[in-house]
């Protein structure tokens, strides 16, 4: 077994990759992508009538899909975002509705107020329903949907 700060041959690769995407996607305006974002997916793969819709509230330089969720929003879906579980437990979702109230969460992360976190384990008190539509935040992904986080 290798010692824990030895990293593998595939780490090294994402490890490298992050680097390449993260300059790449360095000095591009995060809302205007959001807004081009909105566009394609209102045009190209809308969710299906009425279904929750899981999106995420950006972080530093990540794309602002905030545009996309308003637009979902004022077609009818309920929106949820993500709750961050402590290590071990499962993810989970609380509503958001435009003008909620954001607080900081683990790892740097946004929910609606009111979301516990490191929630313990079963259904917090306002969480949202479970999404069938998932927006989520990467630095690139393969042509097979492969997704670097």
């Amino acid at each position: 077994m290798a010692a824990p700060h030895v990293l593998s041959a595939i780490d090294e690769a994402k490890r490298a990759m992050r680097v390449e995407r993260m300059a790449a996607r360095f000095g591009l305006d995060p809302r205007a992508a959001g807004e081009a974002v909105t566009g394609l997916v209102l045009r190209d793969c809308p969710p299906p009538p009425d279904a929750v819709v899981s999106g995420f509230w950006p972080l530093d330089n990540e794309i602002d899909i905030r545009p996309l969720l308003l637009a979902l929003h004022a077609r009818g879906h309920p929106i949820v975002l993500p709750v961050t579980p402590k290590r071990g437990l499962p993810l989970s979702f609380r509503l958001w509705r435009p003008g909620d109230t954001m607080v900081a969460e683990r790892f740097g992360t946004m929910c609606p107020a009111g979301c516990p976190a490191g929630h313990p384990a079963g259904r917090p008190a306002g969480e949202g329903p479970s999404p069938a539509f998932l927006l989520v935040p990467l630095l690139a992904f393969d042509r097979r949907g492969g997704r670097l986080g």
